[in-house]
């Protein structure tokens, strides 16, 4: 299990550090692992599955399948 900072999920969801920030509040976000008062990570694989359940659903922005998939291509193809 790999946990990655705040500055690398920005990275891959393109999200701002608010916007991800409110989405856990409504519970539509992974939560952060707590692993110290002020040091949060989160599991880089719960992060890949909830973009991969974004492109499920009819949104908007159409983007995601292209950030999961260039995302997928970074790490070496793996699903």
């Amino acid at each position: 299990m790999k946990l990655i900072t705040i500055k690398e999920v920005k990275h891959i969801t393109k999200l701002s550090e608010a916007t991800i920030d409110r989405l856990i509040k409504k519970e539509k976000f992974p939560s952060p692992v707590e692993i110290g008062v002020r040091v949060r990570r989160w599991r880089e694989q719960d992060v890949i599955d909830w973009m991969k359940r974004l492109k499920h659903k009819k949104y908007s922005q159409s983007n995601w399948n292209f950030v999961v998939i260039f995302y997928q291509n970074l790490k070496g193809g793996q699903k």
